[in-house]
């Protein structure tokens, strides 16, 4: 069986998206039947249970943070595996020196933003030359942004002798075509690697009946609220909201990954700005509209819009992405998911042979 190591973000700041593309991408390479962990270094926190830790977060951490943290810890504890926490880059270099894997892949998420750039995100300074490496679904910065990439310029040589390099956005394929002359194949996020059906199977996901609509969003304008109300009017359900930052206006529910899947496999619509509340409301069948809230300049520089276009002109939904500069009407049309889950499952088939095919 052969072993390898994942550098990616998986428990670092309570992020659903960040931790389930974490967990779906080992499931994927446990099931192929290789031998992988995740390393926990960084800005990654072990996921202990213990009492010194709980004593620790009882200083660090709000109560509300406290609560969510201890459902992300529990969720990893049981559900992925990991490193014991390696504390400098010289403990990482020597653990990899030492369990000699036979390959290290990088990513989903961001772990390719110019504004946090680590090297062994990029798999270079660790692990001798035999070593394969994979950088699978790479996420960088918007397009408008990708000259702070010549801010690091041994970037061009770490990308460079990494094996097989597969990017999540269209952008991304442009920007290191680009700046480092390197080629690269735009593939799925792994939480699109497992199906609706798995999802709800490996984790044993419940459904409930509770007549809501789900807005699942870091912030919204009133343009934006109106119309969600007004649809949940039209529908005669109340409004959940998962998360929103509105200015000094903030609602969040304290979710574990698993209660954060069930909220969306539960929802009558789905509302989003977060690319992984679009691809959870795509997986479980949810009729759902996608809010523009990051183009412009000021916006958060993580935020990428190019990750939810590259998805929606996929499997033809575009349609389904309403602009912050100029909305329209909710669009009630119910999608057609046999047509979607035929575009996914092709596609899903093609990116798990190009997975194995690059550490084989």
């Amino acid at each position: 069986m052969k072993k390898g190591y994942i550098f990616s973000w998986f428990n670092s700041g309570r992020n659903y998206g960040q931790t389930l593309q974490a967990y779906a991408l080992q499931r994927v390479l446990t099931d192929m039947e290789y031998d992988v962990k995740h390393i926990c270094f960084e800005s990654n926190r072990y996921p202990s249970m213990s009492v010194l830790r709980k004593l620790k977060d009882l200083i660090r951490l709000t109560k509300s943070q406290r609560t969510v943290q201890s459902k992300f810890d529990k969720f990893i504890c049981e559900n992925m595996k990991v490193t014991n926490r390696l504390n400098s880059n010289k403990q990482v270099q020597k653990f990899i020196s030492r369990n000699k894997p036979d390959f290290l892949i990088c990513g989903s998420d961001q772990v390719w933003n110019p504004y946090n750039i680590h090297p062994f995100y990029f798999l270079a300074n660790i692990g001798d030359e035999s070593v394969r490496r994979v950088a699978y679904a790479v996420s960088t910065c918007d397009e408008k942004r990708k000259g702070k990439f010549l801010d690091y310029p041994e970037i061009k040589g770490w990308i460079r002798q990494i094996d097989y390099i597969y990017v999540r956005e269209n952008s991304g394929k442009r920007i290191f075509s680009d700046l480092f002359d390197v080629s690269s194949e735009v593939v799925l996020d792994p939480t699109l690697l497992l199906s609706g059906k798995e999802w709800i199977d490996k984790l044993k996901l419940k459904t409930y009946s509770d007549n809501y609509v789900l807005c699942y969003a870091f912030n919204l304008t009133a343009e934006q609220e109106r119309i969600i109300s007004k649809r949940a009017k039209e529908l005669n359900c109340k409004i959940k909201y998962g998360n929103i930052i509105n200015e000094n206006d903030i609602k969040k529910e304290q979710w574990s990954p698993i209660e954060f899947l069930e909220a969306i496999l539960n929802a009558k619509e789905v509302f989003t700005d977060s690319f992984h509340g679009t691809a959870f409301s795509i997986l479980f069948h949810k009729n759902f509209i996608v809010f523009d809230n990051g183009e412009d300049e000021k916006s958060d520089a993580y935020y990428n819009i190019d990750r939810m276009n590259t998805l929606l002109n996929l499997i033809g939904l575009s349609h389904r992405l309403m602009l912050k500069t100029s909305p329209n009407m909710t669009n009630k049309e119910d999608i057609d998911f046999s047509m979607v889950d035929s575009i996914l499952n092709k596609r899903r088939k093609e990116c798990l042979f190009m997975l194995r095919r690059s550490i084989e």
